[in-house]
């Protein structure tokens, strides 16, 4: 005989052990979602749900949390407000010798369009900044960014609180690209 467990208000039956897979209990929802899955078909909803009910929302890694205040907190000090356009490189710049040299293969999205790049504000020169604590290293983002300040003639600036290592800062220097210490907001 099934025996009952209370699960605040919702009733949960645990089938008796010769309905046991692997020792655990094979609950009628496990079994209807599952085969759900696996066909493809939508399960209906159990007693005890509804077709309303929302997933929770998916957690967002500390890390990236961090990062996010940081470049707010950088873009107020500066009194410059965040940009949101992504710029992408046409195919003709992509063809180019320079883009070559200084960004390296072109990368593709899925839909085939040359892979862009978002610069944290663009009114006052471009910037770009970074947060954290690992070493600041040649990333195709950075590359590219360092390609459009060549390129548009203007200053790229990038406010970290991370470390570069010389040869990074060595390949950055000759290209105009300033380093600078995250900004804070006064007090």
């Amino acid at each position: 005989m099934p025996s009952t467990r209370l699960f605040g208000s919702d009733r949960e039956e645990t089938p008796p052990t010769n309905q046991r897979v692997g020792g655990n209990p094979l609950h009628l929802n496990q079994g209807r979602r599952a085969l759900a899955f696996i066909t493809g078909i939508p399960a209906m909803p159990g007693p005890n749900e509804s077709f309303f009910q929302h997933p929770s929302p998916p957690r967002i890694p500390e890390p990236l949390v961090s990062g996010q205040a940081a470049e707010a907190r950088a873009l107020d000090a500066l009194h410059v407000a965040k940009n949101t356009e992504v710029w992408r490189p046409s195919v003709k710049q992509v063809c180019s010798a320079v883009f070559r040299a200084i960004v390296g293969d072109p990368r593709y999205t899925g839909r085939g369009l040359a892979r862009g790049t978002v610069l944290d504000s663009i009114q006052e020169g471009l910037a770009e900044i970074k947060s954290g604590t690992s070493a600041l290293d040649s990333t195709y983002q950075l590359r590219l960014q360092t390609y459009r300040s060549v390129i548009e003639k203007q200053p790229l600036t990038i406010y970290t609180s991370r470390p570069i290592p010389t040869p990074f800062r060595r390949w950055l220097d000759p290209k105009g690209v300033r380093v600078k210490p995250l900004p804070e907001p006064e007090p």
